[in-house]
Formats: C-alpha cells, structure tokens, sequence
C-alpha cells in the first residue's frame, strides 16, 4: 500500500475504480455493502500513513467520480426501475434457479446443478456442499490478518441473502448475491483448504495440488450427476439465427409479427429481425425492461398501432403446417384472412391432449390473441372442456373474458364459446377462472392452478346473434 505513492499508481488505481463501476453499476451499491469492512480498515490505515497518502486517495476518489459522472443520471433511474421490481410482484428472472429457495438451496449456492431442480439435493452433492462450506468458514478465521473484516463481510453477506432467498423468496436476486459475494466467499475457499493442509505434516506443494484436483473433480463429479436437471446444454448454431436476416427476400417491406415461445429465440430472433419492419405481441425476458420503447427507439408494442399496420407474416419457434420457410428452429407463415388465431400466452403453457391443443385455464389470464382483417363477430370456442383437479366435487366454473376495457362472466360446464365484437388487426382476448384453488399441489407435485381444461381450441367467423357476445366499445 505504501507504494502506492507515485502517479502511475494512481492513475492505475483510478482507472481501476471506474472500470469496477461500469462492468457492473446495478450491483455497485450490494458490492459495496459487502466490501465495506475492507474499505473502512483501508482507511483508516491510509489515515495512519499520512497526509501524502490522504491527500493521493482523495484525488483517486475524484478523478474517478468525474470518470462515472456521465453515466450517473442512467445509473440512477435504472436503479429505481428496479427496486420498483424488487418490490412488484412479477420479479424478472423470477423462476430460474427454484434451487436456491427449495430444499437443495445448500449444494445450489456452490453451482452443482441443484440450482436447477426442485428436488431434494443428492448426497453427493450435499456432501460436496457441506465441505465447501466448511472450508469457506476455515478460510475466514483461521488466518489472522485482516480475520474480523473477513468474518463482517460474511455476515453482511450472509444476511443479503438470507433478505432475498427466505424474505422476498426471489431465486434470482439470491443468485446475483451470490455471484457479487464470491469476491469473499471463493478466495475464502481456497485459503480455508490451505489452511487445512498446513495442519498436516505433508509435502505441502504436492498436497496442494492434489487437494486442488479433488476438490475441483468432487465439484465436477457433482455437477455431472445432477446434468439432467441443468437446462441450456444444447449446443446453439447461430447460423440458424442469422438467417433471419434473409427473410426480407421473402416478405420484403412488410410487417412481420415474431412470436417465440422461448425466451433465448424470441431475443435473438428480435435482433436478426431489426432489419424488417417487426412487431411483437409482448415485451418477455429482459425486454420486459423497455416496456414502451424497444432496441430502435420506436414505440411497437401493438395496441398503439394503427388500423393500417397489421401483420402479413408471423416468425415462430413452433412449428406450423402453413409455413412458407423454415430452418427446423424457426417458421415462417403468412397470416390467414378472416378472422384465425394468431398465439396463445398461458400461464400454465401450451399442452396437447390425443393430438390436440390443450390448456389449462388458471385464476391468472391467458391471453388469446385473435387477428382479423375487418371489422368482424368472431367464436372463440374449444372442441371440450376438462374440469381441473386443484377444485375437486365440481361440475361447472365461472369465466371471466376480457376484451379492452369490456369484462363478460360466463359459467362453463360441458364447452366452451364466447361471441367477440373484433376490430380489424389484432385483438387480445384474455380468460381467467373466478374459481379460486382449493387443492394447491397435485399428487405428482404439480403446483400450477389446474381450473378448466379446454380441447383443441380454435377461432372461427360467427353471426351476429350469438347467444355470449362481447364487444369493443366505440371510441
């Protein structure tokens, strides 16, 4: 520390400081918080050293506040924007490591692949766990330099995690704690298994390296047993993603609605798309974060469009029997004329039942999403109906369907048909059960609310005169 006197140094540390805040500005203030025991024990021994070394700190302390000046007004509304998401109910990334707040949230904070699973944690991955963390806490209090700063940074962590896995119950947040604390908890790891074998009288060298390869093969062993339950190992080709770009030789100028199921195709079709004239039915994953601006600047999302801009072609990740290109990983479709069903967004996802489309109607909305070329009454209706298990001793449920502003319930018992009053272009149409769930979890562990299942449903031109009709206001 005391060379760190001379202007090179500085100007190194400086630049240091900035680039730390911009690899990562939203976990700045939760890395901060973690290091703080370390940046108070800093100072206070910079205050011992001298005026020289004071007075070198502050101007460290400034050139790099000037450096992140610029970037501080964005910093700034991005951290509202997501404490307003930290406290909402619909937490983004919400659902991706269901580990970390379930029974394996042990092996799943040293990424063994439990992350992934809601199962009860395997014993060798529990065993490989336990050791980690044995070793974590060997490391922090056996060596005696800088021990009580160590031991606090821990315990802040320990409680940022414990905010975010047990308190709010967000998996995500859990794992961004995690991933900002292994500045403390993995070099912690590693002094804590040296510090293990300076207790032994080994060769010290070799038994470092050995226990080195074991720890690193027990992770591996671990991770490699718990291989079915990790997601994303399918190697991607982005040759099929970039030849999004070279649609515009079939649709030329006009609009093309993309609609994907997965989230990784959905992103990265939008990208290859940017080119074409795009719209998209729902701002999913990340983009959820643009809500109404998207990556060109220009608001798109569909209700704000006019009469005129409807779509000609829908790009999917799932098959379609009316494709006019495809690549196996994408679909290309013209868009019917008439009134037809464009996509579905449910909760429950998309199932099939003998060969026909099924899903289950939940208390949340799925929403239906119906295009028509003119003005027209359409039915919306389903082959049959299913009553779901999570209301046992029943024989009906009351729906609620939402078009605009216009909210109709109706009771379903053997099938389901509901007249809409739609305008040219496309219209959502949302669906929820006022039932409420009685039976929350299903003998197999399914814990999706399972109200009303509707078979091989389907959109089609209806009269007038039908008997449920439920219209757009006139504006």
């Amino acid at each position: 520390m005391r060379r760190c006197r001379n202007r090179h140094a500085l100007v190194a540390l400086t630049i240091s400081l900035a680039a730390l805040f911009y690899s990562y500005p939203e976990g700045f203030i939760l890395t901060g918080l973690i290091v703080s025991p370390f940046a108070i024990r800093l100072g206070l021994l910079c205050w011992k050293i001298g005026p020289q070394f004071q007075k070198g700190l502050a101007v460290v302390l400034t050139a790099a506040l000037c450096l992140v000046a610029p970037y501080l007004p964005t910093w700034i509304t991005f951290l509202q924007h997501q404490w307003s998401v930290e406290i909402s109910a619909l937490k983004a990334g919400q659902g991706i490591f269901p580990g970390l707040v379930g029974h394996g949230f042990l092996p799943a904070i040293f990424g063994l692949g439990e992350e992934f699973s809601k199962m009860p944690p395997k014993l060798g991955s529990l065993f490989m766990a336990c050791s980690a963390g044995i070793l974590c806490a060997a490391g922090v209090i056996v060596p005696r330099s800088w021990r009580t700063e160590k031991v606090t940074a821990l315990l802040i962590l320990i409680g940022l995690g414990l905010v975010q896995g047990r308190v709010l119950e967000y998996d995500y947040g859990l794992y961004k704690i995690i991933f900002i604390g292994s500045i403390v908890w993995l070099p912690a790891l590693f002094v804590g298994l040296f510090a293990v074998i300076r207790r032994f009288p080994f060769n010290r060298p070799e038994a470092s390296i050995g226990s080195y390869l074991c720890l690193q093969l027990g992770f591996l062993f671990a991770r490699f047993e718990n291989r079915e339950a990790v997601p994303y190992q399918a190697q991607k080709k982005m040759r099929q993603y970039e030849q999004i770009r070279r649609l515009d030789t079939i649709v030329g100028r006009q609009i093309v609605l993309v609609d994907c199921k997965n989230d990784f195709e959905y992103e990265w079709a939008l990208f290859y798309a940017r080119q074409m004239r795009v719209q998209i039915l729902a701002y999913k994953s990340y983009l959820k974060l643009f809500q109404q601006r998207d990556f060109y600047g220009k608001r798109t999302l569909l209700p704000e469009l006019g009469g005129d801009q409807i779509p000609a072609y829908v790009l999917s990740d799932y098959p379609s029997s009316r494709s006019v290109w495809s690549n196996e990983v994408f679909w290309l479709r013209p868009v019917e004329s008439g009134a037809s069903l464009l996509s579905v967004d449910c909760p429950n996802g998309i199932e099939s039942m003998e060969g026909k489309r099924f899903l289950w109607i939940s208390d949340r909305p799925t929403k239906f999403f119906i295009f028509t070329d003119q003005d027209r009454t359409a039915r919306l209706y389903s082959e049959g109906v299913v009553m779901g298990p999570s209301i046992p001793r029943a024989d009906s449920r009351t729906l609620y369907v939402k078009l605009l502003n216009t909210v109709q319930e109706m009771d379903v018992e053997k099938s389901f048909t509901v007249s809409l009053q739609l305008r040219r272009g496309i219209n959502e149409v949302q669906i929820w059960c006022k039932d409420k769930v009685e039976v929350s979890k299903q003998p197999n562990g399914d814990t999706r609310a399972l109200l009303l299942g509707i078979v091989n449903y389907d959109v089609e031109a209806a009269t007038l005169d039908s008997s449920h009709s439920l219209r757009i206001p006139t504006q």
